[in-house]
C-alpha cells in the first residue's frame, strides 16, 4: 500500500510536471504569438504609409498622363492652327504685296498724268497767248489794208477827177500837174495796198497756224485733263483694295503671333508634362520598392 502511494505520489507529481511544462510552452507560445502579431500589426501599419504614398503617386500618374494627353491634343490643335494661320499671312502677304505693286504702279501713271498735265497746260496758255496775239496782228492787219484800200479808192477817184479836168482843157499846166501828182498819189497808195494786203495774207497765217496750234493744246489739255480724272479714279479704285489687302495682313499677322505664342505655350506645356509624368513614374517605382521593403 505504501509503495502504491508513493507511484501515485510520483504520477501526481509527474503530472503536475508535465501541466506546468504545458503552461509554460503555452505562455511562452502565447507570448510568441503576441509578439508575432505586434510585429504583423506593426509591419503592417508600417506598410499602410508607403502603400497610401504608392497610391497617391499612382493617381498622381495617372493624372499627370492625362495631362499630358490632353496636352498633346491641345499642342496638336495649336501646331495646326499656327500652320494654318501662317499659311493665311503668307497668303495676306502675297495679296499685300500684289494689291501695293498695283497701287503703286497706279500713283505712278497719276505722277505722269499730272507731269502731262502741267506740260500741256503752259503749252495750252503759250498757244492761247500767241492765239490772242496773232489775232489782235490780224485784226491791225485787216485794218491797216481796210485803211490803206480807203486810200487807194480816194486816190483813185482823185485821179479819175484829175483826168476828166485836164480832158477838158488839154493844154493847162495845172491840170497837167495835178494829174500827175495824182498819179504818183495812186501809185503810192497802191503800193501801200499791196504791202498792207501780203501783211495781212501773212498776219492771216499767223493766226490760223496759231488757232490751230491752240486746238490742238486745247485738245491734249483735255486729254491730260481727262487723264488726271481717270488716273486719279484708278487710284482710288487701287487703294480700296490695298487698304482692304493691309487690314488683312495686319490681322492675319497678329493672328500669326497669337498661335505663335499659343504653340510655344502648348510646346512647353508638353515638355512640362512630360517631365511630371517621369517623375510622377519614379516615384510610383521609388514608392513601390519601399513597399517591398517593407513587407521584407
Amino acid at each position: 500500500a505504501k509503495k502504491h502511494v508513493e507511484l501515485a505520489k510520483a504520477d501526481l507529481k509527474e503530472a503536475e510536471d508535465r501541466k506546468k511544462a504545458e503552461e509554460e510552452n503555452q505562455k511562452k507560445s502565447m507570448e510568441a504569438l503576441t509578439k508575432a502579431d505586434g510585429e504583423f500589426k506593426q509591419k503592417d501599419e508600417a506598410l499602410k504609409a508607403p502603400q497610401a504614398e504608392k497610391e497617391a503617386a499612382d493617381k498622381a500618374l495617372v493624372d499627370s498622363t492625362a495631362a499630358k494627353t490632353k496636352a498633346d491634343e491641345t499642342k496638336k490643335a495649336m501646331d495646326e492652327a499656327f500652320t494654318k494661320a501662317d499659311e493665311a499671312q503668307k497668303k495676306a502677304k502675297v495679296e499685300q504685296d500684289a494689291a501695293t505693286k498695283v497701287a503703286v504702279d497706279v500713283a505712278t501713271v497719276k505722277t505722269k498724268a499730272d507731269e502731262a498735265k502741267k506740260v500741256t497746260d503752259d503749252a495750252f496758255a503759250k498757244a492761247d497767248e500767241a492765239q490772242k496775239k496773232a489775232k489782235v496782228e490780224q485784226d491791225n492787219a485787216t485794218k491797216a489794208a481796210t485803211d490803206v484800200a480807203a486810200v487807194v479808192k480816194t486816190a483813185s477817184d482823185k485821179l479819175a477827177a484829175a483826168k476828166e479836168a485836164l480832158s477838158k482843157d488839154t493844154e493847162n499846166q495845172g491840170l497837167k500837174d495835178a494829174q500827175a501828182a495824182a498819179e504818183k498819189e495812186l501809185a503810192d497808195a497802191e503800193a501801200k495796198k499791196k504791202a498792207a494786203d501780203e501783211a495781212k495774207v501773212a498776219a492771216d497765217k499767223v493766226f490760223t497756224d496759231a488757232d490751230a496750234a491752240r486746238k490742238v493744246a486745247e485738245t491734249n489739255k483735255a486729254n491730260a485733263d481727262k487723264a488726271v480724272v481717270d488716273a486719279d479714279a484708278a487710284m482710288k479704285k487701287a487703294d480700296e483694295p490695298k487698304v482692304a489687302a493691309d487690314k488683312v495682313y495686319t490681322d492675319a499677322e497678329a493672328a500669326r503671333k497669337t498661335a505663335e505664342t499659343n504653340k510655344a505655350a502648348a510646346s512647353d506645356s508638353v515638355n512640362r508634362l512630360r517631365n511630371t509624368v517621369r517623375l510622377r513614374l519614379d516615384q510610383v517605382v521609388e514608392h513601390a520598392l519601399d513597399a517591398v521593403v517593407v513587407r521584407g
